[in-house]
């Protein structure tokens, strides 16, 4: 498997905290190249203000990958979600989706969808649900040509009104009719009390955010990791863990710290790919 941590994009609002580091890019692959990782998972501003040659340059020459787009910030900071009541406000949401699929494309990774999908408008959770399930098909159609995956992640009740568990994302995604839409996951989002739906949806999940309890660095939260890993290690998952925490300016301690963390699970081999201990 590959490990990652994610960077903010600098054209994000700072009017509040967001998970993520803010380092300067140079200085961020510094750290995450001496650590050991192996990518970088993107929490996005503006997509249209992404400066996509300039980052794919200097990731490409430290030897890492871009691992996912994360579009939390759509909603976080720009208020924008897929299935929003006002329909002048929903063709904007889609119009920076289909920009970040374009992006996903270069970069040949995932785009990962959360808070942006939207919530239960005052109209109703049946139209609510219409008007996001047609945003996820159009988007569909556009990611399969592209060929970029639309990854659904399971959010806690606190943060999101819909889609709250692996189960009701393989719902979602059999109502969308998809064929790039899958799930991923989060540690500090899903309980392990569902740990039999996991199992039995766990050919669908494709990426893994590992998150201390509201985010907190990996190791100072209640989540329990071993747990999830002996699960992880009996599903043979291989594909990318990415790292999302509040580093509350602690990013260069956070990033070493979540690394050494892990170490306790996996092992880095001599192909620069991780396995389980």
């Amino acid at each position: 498997m590959k490990v990652s941590f994610m960077w903010l994009d600098p054209t994000l609002p700072r009017d509040h905290s967001v998970t993520g580091s803010s380092l300067s890019l140079r200085e961020f692959i510094r750290i995450l190249s001496e650590a050991g990782y192996n990518g970088i998972e993107i929490m996005l501003g503006n997509p249209f203000y992404f400066n996509l040659e300039e980052i794919t340059n200097l990731i490409r020459d430290a030897k890492l990958e871009v691992s996912q787009l994360c579009t939390g910030e759509f909603w976080g900071s720009y208020n924008l979600c897929l299935n929003d009541i006002d329909s002048s406000k929903r063709e904007k949401a889609l119009s920076w989706a289909e920009k970040v699929i374009s992006l996903a494309s270069r970069l040949n990774c995932s785009v990962n969808i959360g808070r942006f999908r939207g919530k239960i408008w005052e109209d109703g959770l049946e139209n609510s649900i219409v008007r996001m399930v047609d945003s996820f098909r159009y988007l569909d159609r556009i990611a399969q040509k592209l060929g970029v995956r639309l990854l659904i992640e399971p959010l806690r009740k606190d943060l999101c009104d819909n889609i709250n568990s692996v189960s009701e994302a393989f719902e979602f995604i059999s109502n969308t009719e998809s064929e790039s839409i899958n799930i991923m996951i989060d540690t500090d989002h899903t309980s392990l009390e569902e740990i039999q739906y996991i199992k039995s949806y766990f050919s669908r999940i494709e990426y893994i955010h590992l998150a201390d309890t509201m985010h907190v660095p990996l190791g100072e939260g209640t989540i329990p990791f071993s747990e999830y890993f002996k699960l992880f290690k009996s599903q043979r998952y291989d594909r990318y863990m990415s790292v999302e925490v509040f580093s509350d300016n602690r990013d260069k301690e956070v990033i070493r710290k979540s690394i050494d963390f892990l170490k306790q699970f996996v092992k880095k081999e001599n192909d620069g790919r991780w396995s389980y201990i």
